[in-house]
């Protein structure tokens, strides 16, 4: 009967692994699924208007700030939801070196003790504006059924967009948005 007992125990918690395994095979195929639609491109919408302030207390609107580049990537991010972000960050770092694109960060976070802190700590040369109430985060992702950040656009001196481009989970293929952002320009030469 002992035996009999120890088997039906081991045999239940064998099932509950297996359906606890399955389970989590299902939310990583989730996941996985969701990444798969990282690059969504919709060209001729435009940037919708914005003012938001830097750490130091300096205003910027989205008009300014494009109307004196050619092209600005926005990239729009929450330092509690994107751990790719500090993977990424060498690759906005390299894209804000190219002299026809401007790199603005814009991170929704509530502290901003914390935000100074991890600017500080990040080493980042482009300018970080704060969406503190996220509302300027929120609508972008709203507006592009994108739930991921990074969430990074490109945009013309005109405030149109070319490029649309969420987080990318493979550190292998980071890059790969130096070389999308060179295709739209390249694409949409004045």
């Amino acid at each position: 009967m002992k035996k009999y007992s120890k088997t039906i125990i081991l045999s239940s918690i064998i099932i509950i692994l297996l359906i606890l395994n399955a389970a989590l095979l299902y939310q990583n195929y989730q996941l996985k699924k969701d990444y798969t639609e990282e690059v969504v491109i919709k060209k001729g919408s435009k940037l919708k208007y914005f003012s938001l302030q830097d750490i130091d207390g300096k205003h910027y609107t989205s008009e300014n700030i494009i109307s004196e580049n050619d092209y600005t990537l926005f990239i729009l991010f929450s330092l509690s939801d994107c751990p790719s972000c500090l993977m990424e960050k060498n690759v906005w770092e390299e894209i804000h070196k190219i002299n026809k694109v401007r790199v603005i960060g814009i991170v929704s976070h509530n502290y901003e003790i914390e935000l100074i802190s991890w600017i500080e700590n990040s080493n980042l040369s482009f300018t970080i504006l704060h969406d503190k109430n996220g509302k300027v985060t929120e609508y972008f992702k709203k507006q592009h059924n994108i739930n991921a950040t990074p969430l990074k656009i490109v945009v013309d001196r005109n405030g149109e967009i070319i490029v649309i481009n969420t987080s990318q989970p493979d550190p292998n293929r980071h890059r790969e948005l130096i070389s999308i952002i060179d295709r739209e320009i390249q694409n949409n030469k004045y």
